[in-house]
């Protein structure tokens, strides 16, 4: 399974994950390029959505941390790491994040569905066809709200969608995962 992805973490900095070889050029002055990933299939991984990274399987995937900051669009590496990680199953996509951040600048939150508060979060695009025009982003804060929708040539991202997907978040002395 492959497809076009851009990670976001927002609170710290900004940023993306990359296990491919495919890339898509961005306009810019540097060779800046969003990745095509493609992601590990594994099977009877016994992934619970709780927040908590301590199935084996996160241990056995690469992590992707090559990312930058977006808001603002400086593109500088940011202040704290943040570790994407990815893999299908017959269950679906499983993502992970480790996002490390002191912990008293986290910021939790709970909103309702697809509400846009300023509050520590991460997010992700996936365009599954490869094109970079349509796509979904999902996206889950430190205070366990989730947002999701589509996204439609020029970067419009859209709410009205919600899939049937689960998320879930748990702050730690170090950051959030």
């Amino acid at each position: 399974m492959s497809c076009l992805l851009l990670p976001t973490v927002y609170g710290q900095d900004t940023a993306a994950e990359d296990t491919s070889t495919s890339e898509s050029v961005i306009d810019r002055e540097e060779d800046t390029r969003i990745p095509t990933i493609t992601f590990k299939r594994v099977e009877n991984a016994g992934v619970k959505v709780d927040g908590i990274l301590d199935e084996a399987v996160w241990e056995t995937l690469t992590a992707y941390d090559d990312l930058r900051v977006v808001s603002p669009d400086s593109l500088e590496q940011p202040a704290y790491e943040t570790q994407w990680k990815f893999f299908y199953s017959n269950d679906g996509l499983h993502v992970s994040v480790m996002s490390e951040q002191p912990k008293e600048t986290l910021v939790a939150r709970l909103s309702s569905r697809d509400s846009f508060i300023t509050r520590d979060f991460v997010s992700f695009s996936l365009d599954t066809s490869g094109e970079g025009l349509y796509g979904y982003w999902f996206g889950v804060n430190l205070g366990g709200s989730v947002s999701d929708g589509t996204v439609l040539p020029e970067r419009q991202f859209l709410n009205q969608w919600d899939g049937p997907w689960h998320g879930a978040v748990k702050e730690l002395d170090n950051g959030y995962s």
